[in-house]
């Protein structure tokens, strides 16, 4: 244990170096940071996008986009050797792109198995190139598999924070090795964005903002600078045992941390809203989320309050009650009148400071400032509350009208 303090003392010596760094330098002024922008998928696409874009705003025409192909290739090289995927990389026309984001693909058909929107879309005249962007947002049912369906020639690129491959329910029976890759913001597009600042040397706008986003990336993926990293790889060297130990418990105590601060949150609430029935929903409630649940007249709709326990993000909304969700097949009647409802009248709001409990920043806020934040979350709550309060009172009524059907 002596050993184990010992190592995470010099740590917190580093990590205090690097801030100081950081603090000298302004690294920490992030424009991404500061218009709310740090992990919110759309606005990641649309700044990829930009920049892969021969037509976008920075003016550079398909310099971005080459050097991006260049980064992807030699994955497609390993993985399809001489499948067309592999062709279409080294010959893609970088020149003549055209590029959509959001592009619809279709009508989602969970039949047969087609439809959505493509993150980011890349065509050259002839070929396609597709990229799926994951930052917090789970996969959705069949995702990669509708969007593989739409071209299955084309390369299809899995992006995510780390690298990590979609989930069975995402790419059904795709195959890593022969019909996708994956790629993540970790290595590959902060290895790209690294040779765009280098392009950039003589176009100080372009590159200083690009600078910017490389940061966020270093943030969103814990990532010091070289020379810092090189000295924690130095330190974990010298102490592999205790850092195997740190790494084994690490998703635990984080865990912890969350749970703990949850469990406190309720109890604010209660005090911040003593007209209101508030109550932590059951662990099966709905997976993978955790929700606080809050009524008022009856317990057969509630706004709720919940965490992705996958994504770490916080959202609001209105949701029925499980009994009246989940009903039998002979009150389908019934149970198409609620989601009529709940289509009708319910919106999640996201809370509009992206904070999340993923973001070790945001984890490190709620044990030395439990208070700030839950003051936070409650604004933003009390804010979603008078702004949605007829939806609820409309969800109610016909929920209510159901029952005595």
């Amino acid at each position: 244990m002596h050993q184990l303090n010992l190592l995470l003392k010099q740590l917190e010596i580093i990590q205090n170096k690097y801030d100081q760094f950081a603090e000298k330098s302004g690294e920490h002024y992030n424009v991404f940071d500061i218009l709310g922008v740090r992990a919110n998928e759309l606005i990641h696409s649309a700044i990829i996008g930009n920049l892969l874009n021969v037509k976008g705003k920075h003016g550079q025409k398909d310099v971005f986009l080459k050097l991006f192909i260049n980064e992807i290739r030699n994955k497609f090289n390993k993985s399809f050797e001489d499948d067309i995927r592999n062709q279409i990389i080294s010959n893609f026309q970088t020149e003549k792109a055209y590029l959509k984001i959001e592009k619809f693909a279709g009508k989602v058909d969970l039949i047969k198995d087609y439809g959505g929107r493509l993150d980011i879309y890349l065509y050259d005249g002839k070929n396609e190139i597709i990229i799926e962007n994951k930052i917090n947002a789970g996969d959705q049912e069949k995702q990669l598999l509708r969007y593989s369906k739409f071209n299955s020639k084309a390369p299809l690129l899995y992006l995510t924070l780390d690298g990590k491959e979609p989930s069975t329910n995402s790419k059904n029976d795709l195959s890593v090795t022969n019909q996708f890759i994956c790629i993540s913001y970790k290595v590959e597009i902060k290895n790209w964005l690294e040779k765009c600042i280098k392009e950039m040397v003589n176009k100080p706008v372009i590159r200083e903002t690009l600078n910017q986003y490389l940061y966020l990336i270093n943030s969103l993926t814990n990532q010091l600078p070289n020379d810092h990293k090189m000295e924690v790889k130095a330190l974990i060297k010298q102490n592999l045992r205790e850092s195997q130990m740190i790494v084994s418990h690490f998703e635990e105590a984080k865990n912890n941390v969350i749970l703990e601060f949850w469990e406190n949150y309720i109890l604010t609430l209660i005090k911040h809203f003593p007209n209101w029935i508030i109550e932590k929903a059951p662990s099966d409630f709905h997976e993978p989320y955790y929700y606080i649940l809050m009524h008022q007249k009856n317990n057969n709709a509630y706004f709720y309050t919940r965490y992705n326990t996958k994504g770490g993000e916080i959202t609001y909304g209105i949701i029925a009650n499980l009994k009246h969700r989940n009903l039998p097949f002979e009150e389908v009647h019934r149970q198409l009148k609620i989601n009529q409802a709940l289509g009708k009248f319910s919106i999640v709001w996201k809370n509009e400071e992206n904070f999340s409990f993923k973001t070790i920043d945001d984890l490190i806020s709620i044990q030395i400032n439990p208070k700030d934040v839950e003051k936070r979350l409650t604004d933003n709550l009390q804010e979603f509350i008078s702004f949605n309060i007829y939806n609820y009172e409309k969800i109610l009524e016909f929920i209510n009208s159901t029952i005595k059907i």
